[in-house]
C-alpha cells in the first residue's frame, strides 16, 4: 500500500510540474563567471514547471560573491511593474542574509573542497505586477514551494534540504 501511494504521489508531481499541457519539466541551472573569468555552473538546478516555459523568464545574477537564478513575469514586467516572482541565491555561509527583507532558508550547497553556500528563497515585497497580468503572476507565485521543491546539487555539491 505504502508504496502506490508513493507511486501515486510521484506521479501527480511529476503531473503538477509538466502543467496542464503536458510538457516536462525543464532543468535550469545557472552559471555564473568566477573572480579569473571563467564561466562556471552553479552549485544547484530546479525544475521548472512546464506552464513557466511559456509564462516566466529567468536570468542568472550575480555579484563579486553571490549568484542567483532570478524569475519573472515578463509581461509585467515589459509594462513596468517589475514582474519579479522569486531569485533562489547562493550565498556563502559566512554572509547573513537576515539582511533581505523576505528571505527564506533553503538548504545547504557544500561544494568538494568543503566550501558552504546558503541557499536562500528571495521573494518580493510589493506588487510586481499589472492588473492586465495578475492572474499569470498569481498562477506562477503560487508554484514556487512546487519549484523549491525539485533543488538538487549539481556536479560537484551535495545539497541538505532546510
Amino acid at each position: 500500500m505504502k508504496r502506490v501511494l508513493a507511486l501515486t504521489l510521484g506521479v501527480l508531481l511529476l503531473l503538477g510540474l509538466a502543467g496542464c499541457d503536458g510538457r516536462e519539466a525543464l532543468r535550469v541551472t545557472p552559471s555564473y563567471t568566477t573572480g579569473k573569468g571563467d564561466v562556471v555552473q552553479g552549485g544547484f538546478s530546479v525544475d521548472l514547471p512546464g506552464q513557466w516555459q511559456d509564462q516566466a523568464v529567468w536570468e542568472t545574477q550575480e555579484t563579486d560573491v553571490t549568484y542567483a537564478l532570478a524569475f519573472y513575469e515578463p509581461n509585467s514586467r515589459d509594462a513596468g511593474y517589475g514582474g519579479w516572482l522569486f531569485s533562489l541565491m547562493a550565498i556563502p555561509e559566512e554572509m547573513d542574509y537576515a539582511d533581505f527583507p523576505d528571505a527564506q532558508l533553503v538548504g545547504r550547497l557544500t561544494a568538494e573542497d568543503g566550501f558552504v553556500e546558503n541557499l536562500v528563497a528571495l521573494y518580493p515585497t510589493d506588487v510586481e505586477f499589472d492588473s492586465e497580468n495578475e492572474a499569470t503572476y498569481q498562477s506562477l507565485y503560487d508554484q514556487i514551494p512546487d519549484i523549491l521543491s525539485t533543488v538538487l546539487p549539481t556536479e560537484g555539491y551535495t545539497y541538505a534540504r532546510q
